[in-house]
């Protein structure tokens, strides 16, 4: 009798079960959860700094405008956090946003497909038909927003003056 090493339908763990959601090479199918936080962000030495507006970049330091967002990546109620620098993601699905049979990116899963590497790396983000959320990710979600606020996440204090800089581990990292 001959046994599978592994089952035909067999695939790998989506997410680390880390905090950060970090897009993989080829497809990445992404569930936005609630409202994105936006700002801007630039890092030095691993570690980064963000602030929610561009006045308090200082002069001459290179950033990023960020969108930090909640999702759940294929259906999994493990809720994490996908931190969005890349213009043409965010361009893409702003127009989603704006466009009136689309609309809220909370309603339907995103196909994000990563291709390339360093600076040939190119992403295109293709929206998939409108679902009810599974009521498993729905719960997750509930839960998870019980116990984290992502402005907080983002800026450790959203009122403050003064930059938030996190010295991040690299299971954290983004990218």
């Amino acid at each position: 009798m001959t046994t599978a090493f592994l089952p035909d339908d067999y695939d790998l763990p989506v997410g680390s079960g880390g905090l950060y959601y970090k897009l993989q090479s080829g497809t990445n199918e992404v569930r936005i959860l609630g409202p994105a936080v936006t700002g801007y962000e630039w890092w030095v030495d691993r570690e980064v700094t963000r602030v929610n507006d561009v006045s308090k970049v200082p002069t001459g330091q290179d950033h990023k405008h960020f969108w930090m967002v909640p999702v759940s990546i294929n259906d999994s109620d493990d809720v994490q956090i996908w931190t969005i620098t890349q213009a043409t993601i965010q361009g893409a699905i702003r127009d989603l946003f704006n466009n009136k049979q689309w609309g809220d990116p909370v309603g339907y899963n995103l196909t994000v497909k990563k291709t390339g590497q360093s600076l040939d790396t190119q992403y295109s983000v293709v929206p998939n038909p409108k679902t009810k959320l599974d009521s498993s990710v729905t719960s997750a979600y509930k839960a998870w927003s019980e116990k984290h606020d992502l402005s907080e996440i983002a800026f450790n204090d959203t009122d403050s003056p003064s930059p938030t800089t996190k010295t991040v581990n690299d299971d954290d990292l983004p990218f």
